[in-house]
Formats: C-alpha cells, structure tokens, sequence
C-alpha cells in the first residue's frame, strides 16, 4: 500500500464509500495517513438509526468544515434505544436536530430515506418539504406525512416513496407533487388501509392519464392527474385491519382492494401501474434502510 499513489488510495476510499459508511470510518482508523486521506468521503454516506445518534450527528456536522460535508446518501431512523428526558423535551431537540441535519446535507444530498414514528412525525416530514434539495433524486418517507405545500423544493428528484399515511386522499389534486416534483418519474405509496377515497382519485388521475394519452382529453380537465414526467406508479396496501376496529372499516378496506385490483386491469395511458402484493406487516425503519442501502448499489 505505500507504494501506491495517493491518487489511488482516494479512489480506494471512493469505492469503500458503497455503504452505510462503516468501511470508511474503519478505514479512517487504520493510520494518521489514511486518517487524512479519508475526511473528504467520511460523511458520503450516513445511516443513523436512534434519537442519541440523531443528536450526535447534529453536533457533529456542525462542526464540520462545508468541503469536508458532501453528503450524497442518508438514512434517518428516530427509534429510542434508552429512557431520555421528557417526551416534549425530547420530541423538541429530536425536531430541531433533524431539522440542522437536513439543511446541512442538503445541497449535495442524492438520496434521503426517513423513518420517523415519533409523535412530532408529521412536523419533521414538513421540514423535509420546507426544505429545498438542489439535487435529491430519491426520497423515502416513512410515519404519517403530510403534503409537500412548497414548488419546486426538489427540482431533481425521480423517485418518490411514501408510506405509513393510510389514505393520503388529496395528493394527486392541485397539482401538488408536479410542482414540488416537477421531474418525478417514479411514484410509490405503500402502506394503504381503508383508502378508498384515494384509489378513487388514482381512478381519476388513470383516466386522465388515459385520455390525454389518446388525445381525447386534456389531462388538467380533471381534478386530479398525476405529475407530467410520471412514468411508473408502484401501490401497496398494508396489513388487513383487525376485526376488532369494526365492520365498517372493513367493508371500506374491501372497496379499496377492488378499486386497487379494478386499477391493475387498466393501461394507464403512458404510465406502468404496478400492484404489490399486500404487505403482511407494517414497513419497519430496518425495511426502508434495507432498501435504502440496495438503491446505493451499483
């Protein structure tokens, strides 16, 4: 090794750099050498996976000099691994820490994968879309997410996971994810239940999609459509409600699954429908960095 140039041994900390991150911080700990040769791919890709790492992680990047920061991939996952001080108190750092963390990483950001179960879930999720990333081109979100309310945050991004918002009835109106999405070529919404009033509005979107694809109709007639450069959509339902939620939920569960099934069976005009399997448990934080850590791999 220390007759190879220094030249190569960046190019040998650039590879290491496929993963979590674990390979280059054991790389970084070899020798005073490799100690500097290094710091340039430490934070490439960053994976934290609990409250006290969501912290540490705050304070550490602050104190890292912007040519040092290139941050290209990051998972974030809230799950308590120890009692901490108390629930608004924590709630309050965790939402402050995750919200310093995002506007660090966010002008070279490329791929961002949140799990949030949190109570403040949905306020962290806003910050995300408040939040404008130059060139992010995948985005996975896991809790209960509102809706992007802000054009043009992610100019770049391609691929667009949501999931834990059982029926997330309005995304596809007013144009929502085209202008805060305006290149999204890949939608998935995962995690549905009783989502009736949405699967009628991807019925909606379909046709629209359907129609403008053979001229009969301009798409923004109707209400809701899907984002212009949209080319796949990827659909889930979760887990069968529980019984003992009542009948009612169940019958709308059924009228879900026979929209999603009535949707399977049409073209689509430009866009590929894909239906998943149903899902037999919820998606969990270790899923979505699974994931996550596969979309990294060559």
């Amino acid at each position: 090794m220390n007759t190879l140039p220094p030249e190569l041994h960046n190019y040998i900390c650039e590879l290491a750099c496929s993963e979590d991150g674990t390979t280059i911080r054991s790389l970084n700990m070899v020798s005073p050498y490799f100690n500097e040769v290094t710091k340039p791919f430490l934070y490439r890709n960053i994976a934290v996976s609990s409250i006290e790492q969501i912290s540490a992680l705050s304070e550490r990047l602050s104190a890292v000099p912007v040519h040092l920061r290139q941050i290209r991939n990051m998972f974030i996952s809230d799950t308590p691994s120890s009692p901490g001080p108390s629930h608004s108190e924590n709630s309050t750092n965790l939402l402050r820490a995750i919200v310093q963390i995002l506007a660090l990483a966010a002008p070279t950001l490329l791929s961002l994968a949140l799990a949030c179960r949190s109570p403040i879930s949905t306020a962290v999720f806003a910050s995300v879309f408040r939040t404008t990333f130059p060139v992010l081109r995948r985005l996975t979100l896991s809790g209960f997410y509102p809706y992007p309310s802000f054009p043009n945050k992610f100019p770049k991004l391609e691929y667009l996971h949501l999931n834990g918002n059982r029926n997330p009835s309005g995304i596809l109106e007013m144009w929502i994810l085209e202008e805060a999405c305006p290149s999204l070529s890949t939608l998935q919404v995962t995690g549905l239940s009783s989502a009736g009033s949405f699967v009628a509005e991807l019925e909606e979107a379909t046709r629209a999609s359907e129609l403008a694809d053979s001229l009969a109709l301009d798409s923004t007639d109707l209400t809701a459509r899907f984002p212009p450069h949209l080319k796949v959509l990827i659909v889930q339902a979760g887990p069968v409600p529980d019984r003992v939620l009542g009948e009612t939920l169940l019958l709308n569960d059924k009228v879900m699954m026979d929209g999603l099934w009535a949707l399977k069976t049409r073209n689509g005009g430009a866009i590929k429908i894909s239906l998943l399997e149903r899902a037999k448990r919820p998606l969990s934080a270790e899923d979505v960095k699974k994931q996550w850590g596969e979309s990294m791999r060559p």
